[in-house]
């Protein structure tokens, strides 16, 4: 497996991206701090991180997507990740 695994979001326990979503849309804000900690590299590490903007239309892309078009190949993944997140990060996630 590689990446990093996401195991937690401000000391709360996830274990899917809809958790981090549904946590972040509503107890956060734009420019708010979030912990991230992670397992990578056989090792717990902690990350703090500044939230950007995420487009609404992409957002709403997302949501409504049905179930059988959600895989994505890696790289998929990724560009769809930059467009939201930014290059700097999410080479950060995907250890570019």
């Amino acid at each position: 497996m590689g990446g990093d695994i996401i195991q937690k979001i401000d000391n709360r326990e996830v274990t899917k991206i809809e958790d981090i979503m549904a946590y972040v849309k509503s107890q956060k804000h734009v420019g708010d701090k979030v912990n991230l900690t992670i397992f990578r590299d056989n090792s717990i590490k902690e990350l703090d991180l500044i939230l950007g903007q995420m487009p609404s239309q992409l957002l709403n892309d997302f949501s409504n997507r049905p179930t059988s078009q959600s895989a994505m190949s890696p790289e998929e993944l990724y560009e769809e990740c930059v467009s939201v997140a930014g290059k700097s990060f999410c080479d950060f996630l995907f250890k570019k």
